[in-house]
């Protein structure tokens, strides 16, 4: 662990009536997560089964990261920033909602035709040289891509509260299942579970569930 001469990270969330967000993150001790800080856990990060990055830390400590894993990255670049494209075709998988999918994919092929339909938005993603991509989607549920193919996996219908939280939810419960060895696919089947019973409660952290919480279903 290190200690940051400075503030802790702080996220201002504001929850509209029909559950939907708008944060305001002041980063904090998260802008230090840079190359010098995360070559110091670099035995840590390489003996991980799995590394999860996200856009909150600075480009440089995303990208070196990467470069110190071994085992799976979990790219989720929320919010979307300017990364060397290297460390985006380590993605296995990137993680993205629909409108950062689109700023992704104007970052890595400026000048392009941005399409307006998820499910090719996925696909030109995979097709620039993204292994695996899992596109969030609310509560349409998400696209699941790999070798394997291409899925839309439906989420559960649930009466949404505050959707703030709710994507850390998705990454967390899909990484973890990734640790445990289970198929990307389904990983996104359980993570959009837990996305939507987090989205039932207020806040982030203790609106997520427990081990033994029973999580929502999806309508056949």
């Amino acid at each position: 662990m290190s200690v940051i001469d400075g503030p802790t990270g702080l996220a201002l969330v504001t929850v509209a009536d029909d559950g939907e967000n708008t944060i305001v993150v002041v980063p904090g001790a998260n802008a230090a997560v840079g190359e010098n800080l995360v070559g110091a856990a670099a035995d840590l990060i390489a003996r991980a089964s799995v590394v999860v990055l996200q856009g909150e830390i600075p480009a440089a400590g995303i990208e070196a990261a990467a470069r110190l894993a071994t085992g799976r990255v979990v790219l989720n670049l929320a919010p979307v920033i300017t990364v060397d494209p290297d460390t985006i075709r380590r993605a296995d998988p990137l993680v993205v909602n629909e409108h950062e999918a689109a700023l992704v994919l104007a970052l890595v092929d400026p000048g392009a035709d941005i399409p307006g339909e998820d499910a090719e938005l996925v696909a030109r993603l995979r097709a620039w040289g993204v292994p695996a991509v899992v596109l969030t989607r609310g509560e349409q549920g998400a696209i699941c891509s790999d070798s394997l193919g291409t899925t839309t996996v439906p989420s559960p219908r649930v009466a949404a509260v505050d959707s703030s939280g709710a994507g850390d939810a998705f990454v967390g419960a899909l990484s973890g299942r990734l640790a445990a060895g289970s198929s990307l696919l389904d990983a996104v089947r359980l993570a959009v579970r837990v996305g939507a019973f987090a989205v039932r409660t207020l806040g982030t952290q203790q609106s997520y569930p427990g081990a033994d919480d029973e999580l929502p279903e999806v309508k056949k």
